[in-house]
């Protein structure tokens, strides 16, 4: 390999590098929360009989890094590098072309795209680097017979070490050596193929596979639960194809003579792999979901501040729409500032649930938030329970607040000792250690001992425990439990009646609380609301007492309603000086 082709594969690693970490810098924050890696021995060897156990124990040892800035860009760049610095050098040796070697990032490219989607599990990418290093070790054994025991036998192997993947493995075998082999040897090619997909089939006749497609598809690396997209076989569709062309290269004996049309065609080549890239990453690459990947941190992190500067403007995702409810609760801003943003309707606070890892994520955050801390407490179980890797270290995080809290100290101490396990949440199980079995820690604890006070008494936790996901009901409940401690959950219900426009429930909330320490004061958006409620009996809100320039700016804004009630453009003109009000929000949302 010439010097300038191995620094071609450095630069190009590190502009790979340079491109996870722009346009991905959450994802990898995003997919380590579901992989739990136990530093145990028992972990180990719980994985390694399963097919593919080496390449799945080995993932997730990784993915626990990605936990740290930086870390997972530079580790999967490094990975990609490598297949495409593989699979390259095997394209160098079947054809005898430099050139053709940069087409092994075809292979790579594929792998950023499908790793774009967090679906799809670790694991894939590892897989691929096995066979193709199993692969490039074949092309230097010279003996045919020597070639295709170890062929026959790697197959075998790579079944265990990597699954699915050894299909990828012995087709590439088959169509290497029905090239390779002499004419009366040809049939051999068959024999690796054979053997491993034979092991394939009685793995999965025998259910030590669940599923013929994860047997023999890379449907094995992806969320057991959903069907992934096409470009999850782009990589192995490339391995075969550019192979088929290398030894079509190689048979024809086809070369460039002239050291000036190779370095046309490389740079011709390597235009054209961009513009693959370009087309592909936009097509393929999950742009969509950056943002929500990048306000899932900030929400995980508390980064409050950053969650409102992004959501500024005009946003229609319910997602952001929660988490930015989230970060506006915590913060005791919820009813004052809620329709400076662009909410609609209750699920601009919580979404209804859909049995998924994710959305189980963002509720539980939702309803801890507000103090509702049994369905806090379900939906991290529940979440748990169907995360894409083995445990979701988010939920049992969540798991071991909620227990604490409740007292449930044998449960909390579980989920700790599963957590110290890890090194990457060791330090904070061990933190939390002081809580067990110690309720006064607890109560003056003041994340812990403020959620403790929301808790229904003794005789009806039962009740709480069973609560529905509906959020005005899981929004009662804390308010039901202690009203003066819960502020948060009541702001969450009043926005839910006004988002869905329940004035009679509002009205209800507002006389039954005002003047209580739950409600003190009227919040200039309830104060709006009430001009609304009471707009057929003006002389009902005397008793409110309304701020003047809250009275003032309704009667401008009737005004101009009344003057342009012909206008098209009416709600664009009026945006500008009432989009923020809940008039605005009443008359044209």
């Amino acid at each position: 390999m010439s010097r300038k082709l191995l620094l071609f594969w450095l630069l190009t690693g590190v502009a790979l590098f340079v491109f996870l970490q722009v346009c991905y810098p959450y994802l990898f924050f995003f997919n380590e929360q579901s992989q739990l890696f136990l530093a145990e021995a028992a972990f180990f060897w719980e994985n390694l009989p399963k097919p593919g156990g080496l390449t799945l124990w080995l993932s997730e040892f990784l993915v626990q890094f990605f936990s740290y800035p930086y870390a997972g860009a530079c580790i999967t760049a490094i990975l990609l590098t490598l297949i495409a610095f593989v699979q390259g050098e095997i394209l160098r040796k079947l054809s005898g072309s430099s050139i053709l070697a940069m087409t092994g990032w075809l292979v790579a490219m594929a792998q950023v795209w499908v790793i774009a989607d967090f679906n799809y599990l670790y694991q894939g990418v590892l897989s691929i680097v096995f066979v193709l290093i199993s692969a490039w070790t074949c092309l230097s054994i010279r003996s045919d017979r020597v070639r295709l025991l170890f062929e026959s036998a790697g197959g075998l192997i790579l079944v265990w070490w990597v699954g699915a993947a050894s299909v990828l493995f012995a087709v590439w075998v088959f169509l290497y050596e029905f090239v390779v082999c002499k004419n009366k040897q040809k049939w051999l090619a068959l024999f690796p193929l054979l053997i491993t997909t034979g092991l394939l089939f009685v793995l999965w006749r025998t259910a030590v596979i669940s599923d013929f497609r994860f047997a023999f598809l890379p449907d094995a690396y992806y969320h057991h639960l959903l069907e992934p997209k096409s470009v999850i076989y782009f990589s192995w569709w490339g391995v075969w194809l550019l192979t088929g062309y290398a030894l079509i290269v190689h048979r024809s004996n086809w070369s460039l003579k002239t050291t000036k049309s190779k370095r046309l065609v490389a740079v011709a080549l390597f235009v054209c792999l961009i513009a693959v890239f370009y087309v592909g990453t936009l097509r393929f690459g999950e742009l969509k979901m950056r943002r929500y990947m990048m306000l899932d941190h900030y929400s995980r992190t508390g980064q409050w501040q950053k969650i409102e500067a992004d959501c500024q403007g005009k946003i229609t995702n319910f997602l952001y729409m929660n988490i930015l409810a989230r970060a506006l609760a915590e913060q005791g801003k919820l009813a004052d500032t809620m329709f400076d943003y662009q909410f609609k309707g209750p699920q601009a606070l919580a979404v209804n649930w859909n049995h998924t890892e994710d959305v189980s994520v963002l509720l539980s955050d939702i309803y801890f938030t507000a103090g509702n801390i049994a369905l806090s407490q379900r939906l991290a179980f529940e979440g748990n329970s169907c995360a894409r890797g083995n445990y979701n270290a988010r939920l049992l995080q969540r798991l071991v607040q909620t227990n604490l809290i409740y007292g449930e100290y044998a449960v909390a101490e579980k989920y700790i000792r599963l957590l110290e396990k890890s090194w990457t949440y060791r330090d904070w199980a061990k933190q939390h250690r002081k809580f067990l079995y110690n309720d006064a820690e607890v109560e003056n604890d003041p994340l812990l001992g403020s959620k403790r006070s929301l808790l229904l008494s003794p005789e009806d936790t039962t009740q709480q425990k069973v609560a529905g996901e509906q959020l005005e009901t899981a929004m009662q409940l804390p308010i039901l439990a202690n009203s003066a401690q819960a502020r948060t959950a009541f702001e969450y219900l009043m926005g839910a009646y006004l988002l869905k426009k329940d004035m009679a429930s509002f009205q209800y909330l507002i006389d039954r609380y005002w003047g209580t320490p739950l409600l003190p004061d009227l919040p200039v958006a309830y104060q709006e609301a009430l001009i609304v409620a009471h707009e057929k009996n003006p002389e009902g809100l005397e008793k409110y007492a309304l701020n003047k320039d809250v009275l003032s700016r309704y009667a401008d804004f009737r005004k101009q309603v009344l003057a342009n009630r012909n206008n098209r453009g009416l709600a664009g003109l009026l945006y500008r000086s009432f989009g923020d009000t809940y008039w605005y929000y009443v008359v044209f949302k």
